[in-house]
């Protein structure tokens, strides 16, 4: 080629090919452009990133070839003029030659550049490229597809002038003879490849007598067999796009361009500008009826917009392997992810995220930004590494409805003594009401009496027949004045706990009379709440602080209710009891010595709360009550219990918000205040050892290990149920202190706050987990506060004591530094109390149900003969 005139000046090159690439009408063709001019135009210019974009998804290689002005290298530019035009080459798969710089040749380079390589590589399928820092260490991995393709190797380098390639059988080592198709072009060489008849197509590409500097290598072969890429956003669509979008996670999806023998096994590797791999990925077929018919198993990103990487798959069939690799393009990102809004032409973010488009995550618990995720520490996942993990999900708690209401009833009775000859009286002729009031027929209620006096105790029935339950209290229930200075009261909750079989239940203990001692029964008892009714005709003794204190530790304990009354109120007492059923969450339990002057409570009630019940009790006691609007609440029509010393009043809140609500409670010495609602929002904790555990005790295991420390966690019922009314309701922090359930006034001290720990909402039942908390006292009080789905305050009372003992864990288990059982290989549970059945056996009630023809403690023996 005779140039005869050439301005001393930039070109518009960039114009020249954006418009040649407008009038293609085929893809995956090549441009050739020549030019002794720097560009015009900047690499960040829209102009620049257009072309790039438009050549990568058309699959158009784009050559630049430099020439020098006039003819002559002394009119060159400097090596970095004509940097863009080396950029769009690379970025685009094409070759760039730098005639502009010394070289040796005894022909025109030009000439014999377009004359073996442009008449060669038309219609080609390009089976690898790579780029190369280093060409004196080159070892490429290339599979051709048949021994009939006419298939070739391309080198070029911006410095290197010369140099020369070998291709050799993989598997046999042979050697395949390489035809040079290039002569005399300095920075370029180009071989077709001669394949042995009995090769195995496998083969192993290598430069030599290379230099330590940048190459470009390619290997294209003559088919018409393509692979067409892809980016899915959504796998369970059809959708796609010739780019990856910046920042974003997205599957590659392939078509292939003609149907193989067999199924397919395909791999993704993708590779970045400097030849690092930075993805990889094995395909799955897709439904029948999508356009691109396979995608990848992971999800690729990429990390800068308007660059350029490469793609590289791998096509098995039992009769064919078929690589293919093409150029793939990163688009820039328009608008704002993770929830960011725009405003004023930025993103606002939020959620912890940052950056431009808030593609950058904050990463929390020690994660570390990878791919635009975060990279979490062991123990920890979510999105900012802000969930604690659970070792193992606890599925079936995740889905146990089971405590929106009590279960199974159970009647504990004091019977054949002078204190209770009114009460049992009361008792056995009104029980109908009660029954009636808490029987459903959907879901029947199991009821249990259970009586007791100084020398006996005796489970008269259990049953779910209403009738049956009532003709136990009139028949069973008898009435005599003896006067035992104490009874088996507390051996009979005992009986209790043993008859609970369907948690959770709930106990009425009717009793008058001092129990003798029994340390054992003041466990706590999972999923058991005591409510102590407690009877006397002198009005000195209706203060709760006159009541044992093993009944009130024990009802504390469970959340239950301390009720002081008369014997004469019995009628009215068992009124207001059956709405104790479905009063299923206590948010305040406190009190205070002197009540003369009146004393405020304050406390939150959530804004799901349909019934909120005040239990007052004292002596001489009134109660007056604001709401969250701070309105005075009509008490008249609210009254379910009165006497002198017990209130209990049961407001309707249905119609009112998530707020603050007051009760000041007025008496002559001591008080003491429980409130309690109805509501779908239940806190159910549990104890573990581990933050991650999911399986956690139902009781506290402190005091029978070294350590009297303990995680607590907490699950909000129905949470993970976006359609739940819980959906999104959080907790936050806990309050623990030390307490007497008689006179809670007198620990004050130990008071501690802290943090409550969200856990992953999808992997863990229970969804937030306390630090490890220390028992600083024999009973404690936990105050558990959080928000609510609609951004209201809620809290939830606990009370846990630390008797538990090494003794309780069964089966020759042993404890850990916490106290928490450790079971042998055969058994689980809190307490090891339930076997491991092998060969489909089923473990129930601490028993082995085993299939036919297994039999064994474990069902591990078989019946033979």
């Amino acid at each position: 080629m005779v140039f005869s005139y050439s301005p001393n000046a930039t070109q518009p090159g960039l114009f020249a090919l954006e418009t040649t690439l407008r009038s293609m009408d085929y893809d995956k063709s090549s441009i050739f452009f020549f030019t002794d001019s720097a560009s015009s135009l900047v690499e960040n210019t829209m102009n620049f990133t257009d072309i790039v974009k438009t050549a990568v998804e058309r699959q158009i290689e784009i050559s630049i070839v430099i020439i020098p002005p006039y003819g002559s290298t002394d009119f060159c530019l400097d090596f970095g003029s004509y940097e863009i035009y080396e950029i769009l080459a690379q970025q685009t798969g094409g070759n760039f030659l730098n005639f502009c710089q010394k070289y040796t040749s005894i022909v025109d380079p030009v000439y014999n550049f377009i004359a073996s390589y442009g008449s060669n590589h038309h219609h080609n399928e390009v089976v690898a490229y790579q780029t190369v820092s280093d060409c004196s260490a080159v070892t490429l991995d290339i599979y051709l597809s048949s021994l009939a393709s006419n298939a070739f190797v391309v080198i070029t380098s911006p410095t290197i002038q010369n140099f020369t390639a070998q291709v050799t059988d993989s598997n046999t080592g042979a050697q395949q003879t390489l035809i040079p198709n290039s002569r005399y072009v300095p920075f370029f060489t180009s071989y077709q490849i001669k394949q042995d008849s009995k090769s195995s197509l496998k083969y192993q590409l290598k430069v030599v007598g290379g230099v330590k500097e940048q190459c470009f290598v390619r290997v294209t072969e003559r088919s018409q067999f393509s692979a067409y890429l892809g980016f899915s956003p959504d796998p369970s669509t059809d959708r796609y796009s010739p780019d990856l979008t910046y920042a974003t996670h997205q599957q590659p999806v392939i078509h292939l361009s003609s149907t193989l023998q067999s199924e397919p096994d395909i791999q993704i590797s993708t590779f970045d500008n400097t030849g690092n791999i930075v993805f990889s990925s094995k395909f799955t077929k897709r439904t029948s009826g999508c356009k691109y018919e396979y995608i990848a198993n992971g999800e690729m990103t990429c990390q800068s917009a308007g660059d350029t990487f490469t793609t590289e798959v791998l096509i098995t069939t039992n009769e064919v392997t078929i690589q293919r690799t093409q150029r793939a393009f990163c688009s820039d990102l328009v608008g704002c992810l993770n929830g960011g809004i725009m405003l004023g032409g930025s993103c606002q973010c939020v959620n912890g995220y940052g950056s431009f488009h808030c593609e950058v995550p904050t990463c929390q618990n020690g994660g570390v930004v990878d791919n635009f995720k975060c990279d979490c520490q062991t123990g920890y996942d979510g999105d900012t590494c802000q969930y604690i993990s659970c070792n193992d999900w606890n599925f079936v708690e995740t889905h146990d409805p089971r405590e929106y209401n009590f279960q199974q009833i159970v009647f504990v009775v004091e019977v054949n003594t002078k204190n209770m000859s009114f009460a049992d009286a009361y008792l056995y002729k009104n029980i109908q009401s009660f029954v009636d009031a808490t029987d459903d027929l959907k879901v029947p209620k199991q009821y249990t009496l259970i009586t007791f006096d100084d020398q006996n105790i005796r489970t008269v029935a259990s049953t779910t027949n209403k009738d049956q339950i009532v003709n136990a209290f009139l028949n069973d229930i008898p009435v005599s004045l003896n006067a035992p200075t104490q009874v088996k009261g507390l051996e009979a909750i005992n009986t209790a706990y043993s008859t609970l079989l369907d948690l959770p239940g709930i106990v009425y203990v009717f009793g008058a009379t001092d129990p003798f001692t029994n340390v054992a029964a003041a466990k706590q008892r999972f999923g058991v709440q005591v409510n102590i009714v407690w009877f006397s005709t002198e009005t000195n003794n209706l203060n709760p602080a006159n009541v044992n204190h093993y009944y009130t530790a024990i009802a504390k304990q469970s959340n239950g209710r301390v009720l002081p009354i008369s014997p004469l109120d019995t009628v009215s007492m068992l009124s207001s009891l059956a709405a104790t059923v479905k009063e299923n969450q206590l948010i305040l339990d406190e009190a205070a010595e002197n009540c003369n002057s009146g004393v405020n409570f304050k406390f939150p009630v959530g804004s799901l709360a349909t019934t909120l019940t005040l239990v007052a009790t004292g002596t001489g006691i009134s109660v007056t009550v604001t709401d969250e609007n701070s309105n005075n609440v009509d008490l008249k029509n609210s009254s379910t219990f009165t006497d002198a010393n017990t209130l209990i009043r049961t407001i309707n809140t249905a119609n009112h918000n998530g707020g603050t609500w007051n009760v000041v409670v007025k008496g002559t010495s001591s008080c003491y205040l429980q409130a309690r609602v109805n509501s779908p929002l239940q806190v159910i904790p549990r104890f573990t050892n581990d933050k991650g555990q999911d399986f956690g005790s139902g009781t506290p295991r402190v005091g029978a290990g070294n350590n009297a420390s303990s995680f607590i966690t907490f699950r909000i019922m129905d949470s993970y149920n976006s359609n739940s009314n819980n959906f999104g309701s959080s907790i936050t922090t806990i309050e623990f202190v030390d307490t007497d359930p008689l006179y809670p006034w007198k620990t004050t001290t130990n008071a501690k706050n802290s943090t409550v720990l969200p856990r992953d909402p999808v992997g863990c039942a229970s969804q937030f987990v306390t630090p490890i908390l220390t028992w600083t006292s024999t009973n404690m009080k936990f105050v558990v506060r959080g928000k609510d789905a609609k951004n209201n305050s809620f809290q939830r009372t606990f009370f846990f004591n630390k008797n538990a003992n090494k003794s309780d864990c069964i089966n020759g288990s042993t404890v850990d530094n916490y106290g928490f059982c450790q079971c042998d290989a055969n058994h689980f549970g809190d307490l090891c109390q339930l076997r491991k059945c092998t060969n489909g056996g089923i473990s129930a009630y601490g028993l082995c149900d085993c299939p036919n023809g297994y039999y064994g403690d474990y069902c591990e023996k078989y019946i033979s003969a």
